[in-house]
């Protein structure tokens, strides 16, 4: 029957996005019927955490930023920025001239459609699946049909959140451990110590951070850090348990062995 003549997929640029990176989502469609079909439009219900990006206007202020100066680009807002639509605004691609369709595919043969996202927000985001819905119309032997599919994807925090995550746990664990160390009655003299010992607490949290971002056959880190939370957690705990904890969870082998 016509109406089952697309066969549609979905595929990302990535296996997982990353919030505040832009990636790509194709839309394949396979012709599964003998006669040809003509795709006229292709919609896709953007949920409210995802931004599409318009890709002409991606590529002309990309142009213009090739242009300026070095030093003025390190100011200057992304292309993908410029370029986004709201947040949660649908997309929907169809021929400016409705006599015509987007695409003609002959049986046997495939289509595709790509365009460019990104996640914006990406501190407090954490490892979650999105999913969201979209549908093609087409008309196959004159007759007008839609066929629905599903775009579904795992969201992961950049590595940065995590960094950012562990500086400041790095700075609340020492504090907490100088309370406790350091009495009352010293009317909160924390001397250059205390500084010092913030500096060393939040230099081991981030290698934590980026060690059990490492995972591999011969690497499996002890602690497993996945968002802003889970390196504050980090941080709070080498600054409060000092440089012990962290040789516990970064195992560094000895040379020669």
């Amino acid at each position: 029957m016509a109406i089952d003549a697309l066969k549609i997929t979905s595929m990302l640029s990535r296996p997982f996005i990353t919030a505040g990176t832009p990636f790509t989502i194709t839309t394949t469609f396979l012709n599964a019927h003998e006669n040809a079909v003509e795709v006229t439009e292709l919609f896709y219900h953007i949920p409210y955490q995802v931004q599409w990006v318009q890709e002409e206007d991606h590529n002309k202020y990309y142009a213009e930023n090739q242009k300026r100066p070095f030093w003025i680009k390190l100011f200057l807002n992304p292309p993908w920025k410029k370029a986004a639509h709201p947040p949660g605004e649908d997309m929907s691609y169809r021929p400016i001239d409705p006599a015509t369709c987007l695409m003609t595919i002959l049986p046997g043969e495939t289509g595709s459609f790509s365009f460019t996202a990104i996640v914006p927000k990406w501190l407090f985001v954490t490892g979650t699946q999105t999913l969201f819905d979209g549908y093609v119309k087409y008309q196959c032997k004159g007759e007008s049909h839609i066929s629905q599919f599903e775009v579904r994807f795992v969201v992961r925090p950049p590595l940065f959140a995590n960094i950012i995550g562990a500086v400041m746990g790095g700075i609340l664990g020492t504090t907490a451990r100088y309370l406790k160390e350091v009495p009352v009655a010293s009317g909160g003299d924390y001397h250059f110590g205390f500084w010092t010992a913030s500096a060393l607490a939040v230099i081991l949290g981030i290698i934590m951070v980026v060690f059990s971002s490492k995972r591999s056959g011969d690497v499996q880190p002890i602690l497993t850090i996945e968002d802003i939370w889970g390196g504050i957690i980090a941080g709070f705990l080498v600054g409060y348990l000092g440089h012990e904890f962290f040789g516990q969870v970064v195992t560094i082998g000895t040379p020669g062995k």
